[in-house]
């Protein structure tokens, strides 16, 4: 088909319209006014009754909906309990760490007294070393001199009871260092589970916010207008929200029929149409597309809506 024959199609909805309503204003006869009132009867009754189904299957989908939004909440609701016992956890881990720290700290005051105490020892022992050489000089003198042995002997015991104390110093030096590095390598391990604990809060933080963003479009997706319309077959094009509708032609038998749309200063021409067939098309400044939907085709006669987002 040539540009001529599109424009043709496009000029008679408009054309025949006029001629029809020339037509019933000097030639409709009584009959057909009778059979006209007694078919409309009958549309209205259909109409009620597409209407209401058409009604429960939107309560219907609208319910999935809730359903889901539902379901999203608590599974935002369960994630934000597992972001406040993380959180619990790593409060708990700062607390042992501080705690390590402060044993940590006495450990070192209490290594540091330790040295001091046996650097004192060492330079008694020093001393002692050198009290014993005199003492033995002393003792020479003395067994040349055949002093009193007791007095030797005396000196031979406060000797040996320097040693075992030198000794049980250096005993308790060599516990004190494995107990520092023991307590070194439990900080160390503290804070590498702190690290993960952090990689695991941010993971449930992301997670959270995925959840949200869900909720928020199941949410926005919802938020539509519809708009009912009935049109007549070649009666020109019909006004709904800010689109303009005109049907060309109805088969109630294959229940199709042909449309144009006009909108955008677009026209869109729908052809061999089926019923609850949706069709979409956008219009400029909306993200979301418009829809059109036909329910009933009846002879020279279609019903639907026309559904928009609010955003």
């Amino acid at each position: 088909m040539n540009g001529k024959d599109n424009l043709k199609h496009f000029d008679d909805p408009l054309l025949s319209g006029l001629k029809e309503k020339k037509l019933d204003r000097t030639g409709v006869t009584a009959s057909n006014e009778a059979s006209t009132r007694h078919k409309g009867g009958n549309y209205r009754l259909l109409l009620g009754l597409l209407a209401i189904t058409a009604l429960a299957v939107l309560g219907f989908y609208i319910f999935q909906a809730q359903q889901q939004l539902g379901q999203l909440s608590a599974e935002l609701a369960e994630s934000r309990t597992e972001l406040q016992d993380v959180s619990r956890s790593l409060a708990d881990s700062k607390d042992e760490i501080a705690s390590l720290n402060e044993g940590l700290g006495a450990s070192d005051q209490k290594l540091a007294s330790q040295g001091q105490q046996l650097a004192r020892y060492k330079t008694l022992y020093s001393n002692l070393k050198t009290d014993q050489e005199e003492q033995t000089r002393e003792l020479a003198i003395l067994n040349v001199q055949k002093a009193d042995q007791s007095d030797v002997n005396a000196l031979k015991d406060e000797a040996s009871d320097l040693r075992s104390t030198a000794t049980q110093i250096q005993s308790d030096l060599d516990r004190t260092s494995t107990a520092v590095s023991n307590l070194e390598q439990t900080t160390s391990a503290n804070r590498n589970d702190i690290d993960q604990t952090r990689v695991d809060l941010q993971q449930v933080r992301s997670a959270t916010e995925t959840n949200a963003g869900d909720i928020g479009d199941i949410r926005r997706s919802l938020e539509r207008e519809y708009y009912n319309f009935e049109l007549q077959e070649k009666g020109g094009y019909m006004k709904v929200f800010d689109v303009s509708l005109s049907l060309k032609d109805a088969d109630v038998r294959k229940k199709q029929f042909d449309m144009y749309l006009l909108a955008d200063g677009k026209v869109i021409r729908k052809k061999d149409q089926s019923i609850n067939e949706p069709i979409l098309f956008y219009v400029s400044g909306k993200q979301k597309p418009y829809e059109v939907v036909v329910t009933r085709v009846d002879d020279k006669l279609v019903v639907g809506y026309l559904s928009v987002p609010k955003i």
